[in-house]
């Protein structure tokens, strides 16, 4: 005998704030799935009234939430895992899934009971959709990891994308539920709040995997390639890198305890105070705050880290005699880099 309304095993939880140039894409992919639609679920959470893109919800049995303009995403977030019903939470924004994408987080997650964290690769498209290069290093076989052993066991991870797109990241829910506050006040990079936060839980078991399963679109208008002008350019880099710090903050807040998490957040945060003291407004740099740079830079093994992180503190010891010359340089040097790095996805 079937079972009448049977709870999902996942929730997709699609986030469209001001933006619904992509969202009737993005529903699609998400409805296009290999796996029994009783299994999964979908929420649309978002800031706008549309009257095609709502039928469209109303059809196909979708959640439509709405959220206020003045919310951040962890809000929406958190509005979205607060109405789910599912165990294991996808999250989507203007990115594609492809069709087997939640029959293998399915599989994943029943497969591997204590799997807390599954992060699947993605192909890259500009904002017409065409295939583009992008920065994240391709992996040759999964990794699956049970516990978290080191610092340097997940510093060499970065580079692979380990905490990098929402639409890439699946966790179980139970993980993220008790910081749904701290979540609430999460302005910018959710998706590394999802990583921290689920396997800083016992247990700690996330797999970082090879399967192209999500279609990631850059927008010239991303964190990567803000601004048209090297003012534009510093201004809202400069606020980025500010939410970025009070994001990290609040997560550090939750691991500062934890040996091996806490030192990548806090490398993330001194970073991000460098970059902000190199593009025009001062910020107070510890000494401390330099040898912990350092220290993280070496243990990343990785020699463009090593040689990346002395030619920042460099610049940053030469500011304090020459720093106005020494932000004109930084800003046009990162100005151009940023422009030709733009150019050469678009045109791969």
């Amino acid at each position: 005998m079937e079972t009448v309304n049977r709870k999902p095993y996942i929730s997709v939880i699609i986030t469209a704030h001001n933006r619904k140039e992509f969202l009737k894409e993005a529903i699609q992919s998400a409805l296009n799935q290999t796996l029994e639609r009783s299994n999964y679920e979908i929420l649309v959470i978002k800031n706008f009234k549309d009257e095609e893109i709502d039928r469209i919800i109303e059809q196909n049995g979708i959640k439509n939430i709405f959220t206020r303009d003045e919310s951040t995403i962890g809000e929406d977030l958190a509005l979205g895992i607060e109405k789910s019903e599912g165990d294991v939470l996808c999250f989507l924004d203007d990115d594609l899934f492809f069709p087997e994408k939640l029959q293998t987080v399915f599989n994943k997650f029943k497969k591997y009971d204590e799997l807390s964290y599954f992060h699947n690769g993605a192909y890259f498209i500009d904002e017409k959709g065409n295939s583009i290069k992008f920065w994240i290093e391709e992996l040759d076989q999964d990794l699956v990891f049970k516990e978290i052993k080191s610092l340097d066991q997940l510093l060499k991870l970065i580079g692979y994308g380990l905490f990098f797109n929402m639409s890439s990241i699946s966790v179980k829910k139970n993980k993220i539920s008790p910081y749904l506050n701290e979540l609430k006040l999460i302005s910018t990079n959710p998706d590394v709040f999802m990583f921290f936060i689920s396997v800083y839980q016992e247990p700690r078991m996330f797999i970082l995997s090879r399967e192209k399963l999500t279609k990631y679109r850059v927008h010239q208008s991303s964190s990567v390639f803000i601004g048209t002008d090297e003012k534009d350019l510093a201004r809202n880099k400069i606020e980025f890198w500010y939410k970025s710090i009070r994001s990290n903050g609040i997560i550090y807040e939750i691991i500062k305890k934890d040996k091996f998490l806490a030192p990548i957040i806090d490398y993330h945060i001194i970073k991000n105070k460098f970059f902000i003291h190199l593009y025009g407004e001062r910020i107070n740099i510890s000494i401390i705050e330099i040898f912990k740079y350092i220290n993280y830079a070496i243990k990343e093994k990785d020699l463009k880290e090593y040689i990346d992180a002395f030619y920042h503190i460099s610049l940053i010891l030469l500011s304090k005699i020459f720093y106005e010359k020494i932000v004109i340089y930084y800003r046009r040097r990162n100005f151009m880099y940023l422009k030709r790095k733009y150019e050469y996805y678009i045109n791969k």
